[in-house]
């Protein structure tokens, strides 16, 4: 059997390792700077698309609540008066990422009249057409999407955006460095790579796509 040249594996991995970290970090820098082209206005509302949750789906997520923090500022900041919580639909789970959405708001101050949710969508796609049909009965010349800038930057590179249009849309991406409460460099390490792997993920025929996502995210069989 011949032996392990375990030098060689480690230098391979070191090299890896460098250039993953290389092109992260001038992805995020190439993200950070075209959400500085981001223009922000007052507006009517205020959209929030869920994040991520805690493992065990009892609580927010950390990106979560960078989103809901940063929409919280725009908020006193008067930006705009009513915010709606979207997403976080898991049925299986009897879980709904935009109630916790709410009642975090709430315990911030935010009057619970001023806040709306939409609890049926578990993915991008579908937290932009359900809050499309939302902006069809309200009716609201523009409106503030907020989200974390990575997430931002896939929502225009898809295209994504189109569910919105009919109105002016600004785009409010909490900042990456400083948000509240702060990523340690290795969840900045993941945050990146799963958008590499969403982009991949849209790239499949839609069918697939939507069967990956309704399986990964616990929709349960259709009805």
């Amino acid at each position: 059997m011949p032996k392990v040249n375990w030098r060689k594996w480690a230098k391979i991995t070191a090299i890896l390792i460098a250039v993953d970290l290389t092109v992260s970090g001038l992805w995020l820098t190439r993200v950070m700077i075209l959400a500085q082209d981001y223009e922000l206005y007052p507006s009517e509302l205020g959209i929030v698309l869920m994040g991520d949750s805690s493992d065990h789906f009892t609580a927010l997520g950390k990106q979560t609540r960078q989103r809901l923090n940063h929409a919280l500022e725009l908020y006193r900041q008067g930006y705009f008066r009513e915010i709606l919580c979207v997403g976080g639909s898991r049925p299986v789970r009897n879980y709904s990422g935009a109630q916790l959405m709410r009642k975090y708001l709430i315990d911030k101050g935010v009057p619970a009249g001023n806040i709306l949710m939409e609890e049926r969508s578990y993915d991008t796609l579908t937290n932009l057409s359900n809050t499309a049909e939302i902006l069809r009965k309200k009716r609201p010349l523009s409106v503030v999407l907020i989200s974390s800038p990575l997430h931002i930057h896939r929502i225009l590179a898809l295209n994504d955006s189109r569910y919105l249009q009919g109105r002016f849309v600004f785009y409010a991406p909490h900042p990456f460095f400083g948000a509240d409460p702060p990523l340690n460099p290795w969840e900045m390490w993941k945050a990146i790579h799963y958008e590499w792997t969403a982009f991949a993920v849209r790239r499949l025929p839609h069918r697939v796509y939507h069967g990956i996502v309704r399986h990964l995210r616990e929709q349960g069989s259709k009805s």
